[in-house]
């Protein structure tokens, strides 16, 4: 599958315009930053991966009895989602937003 607008593929970018545009995304930092913080977590974009995965998946498909075209569609989607991408890109801006919040700037030191 080809790239979509930066990301994996269009589930995946579509994922992360649902989390942002859908009440989701202070959630998502919310609990990134726990993980993040977490010092026994050592595995921490694994951590927000199974999180997402498992809390994402969860929420789209609370509802869903399989028995439709529009139920398949959903989970091939959520099938082929990068959760990997996801949590590197939630973790990324953590850490941009940390740094903002330390320095009033968002540019790297050199």
């Amino acid at each position: 599958m080809s790239e979509y607008n930066g990301w994996t593929n269009k589930p995946t970018w579509l994922m992360n315009i649902y989390i942002d545009e859908y009440g989701l995304r202070q959630y998502v930092d919310e609990r990134v930053k726990e993980i993040i913080n977490d010092k026994k977590n050592t595995l921490k974009t694994s951590a927000v991966h199974d999180f997402l995965k498992d809390e994402l998946v969860f929420t789209m498909t609370d509802e869903i009895d399989g028995n439709t075209f529009a139920d398949a569609v959903l989970g091939w989607a959520l099938a082929i989602i990068n959760y990997g991408e996801l949590a590197l890109h939630y973790i990324a801006d953590h850490y941009r937003e940390k740094r903002y919040m330390e320095t009033g700037s968002y540019a790297e030191s050199p």
